[in-house]
């Protein structure tokens, strides 16, 4: 495991958590959000707000 390098908190956060949109956008094309201030998902009809 050669070449290996620590992952910032800001990098470990998007990995983890997903993206939010700002206030007042949304999630891109092909994804929604399942809980209100969450993160985009992937679109599932039957989880999205």
């Amino acid at each position: 495991m050669k070449n290996l390098k620590k992952l910032s908190k800001s990098a470990l956060k998007n990995i983890a958590g997903g993206w939010v949109p700002p206030p007042g956008e949304s999630c891109p094309a092909g994804s929604c959000q399942y809980k209100e201030n969450g993160p985009c998902r992937p679109y599932n009809a039957n989880l999205c707000i």
